[in-house]
């Protein structure tokens, strides 16, 4: 038998001790084929999620500079200031899928403002420029497969 999994889980038998009793090579490469399997889907799971990690800091009106600590989108985002709508606008193309996009920021203990990031499209995160000042905020963005 080679494992179910991940379509359904697998039974075994319970094996025992005793002079008539013997393991065979299909009991232990049964449960040789139903690790791989479980560590195959979990390494694949973590591997697509796409992870963002970047420390951001802005002020008056000047452009947003990140400190990327982490980045597996494909591609840099570009962080820029739009005084119009007093945002910071986080821009890499295609890369913010619709209910897949994750994005969080962290302010520091104490703090009063109020926590805001949002997705605008696929190719825009937004982020109030009350929320950003010149100490670094770190930001995250995961987008999921």
């Amino acid at each position: 038998m080679s494992t179910n999994y991940p379509t359904s889980l697998d039974s075994f038998s319970t094996k025992t001790d005793g002079p008539s009793q013997k393991i065979s090579a299909p009991h232990i490469n049964d449960l040789q084929d139903s690790v791989v399997a479980l560590e195959t889907k979990l390494k694949t799971t973590a591997q697509d999620v796409k992870v963002y990690r970047a420390l951001l800091t802005q002020s008056g009106v000047s452009q947003p500079s990140a400190i990327v600590l982490e980045n597996s989108l494909g591609g840099e985002i570009v962080w820029a200031y739009d005084s119009g709508e007093n945002w910071i606008t986080g821009t890499l193309v295609g890369a913010f899928t619709a209910n897949k996009t994750f994005p969080t920021i962290g302010l520091e203990r104490g703090s009063d403002v109020p926590w805001d990031i949002n997705r605008d499209g696929s190719n825009t995160i937004l982020i109030p420029l009350s929320v950003l000042h010149p100490t670094s905020i770190p930001v995250e963005i995961l987008v999921y497969p």
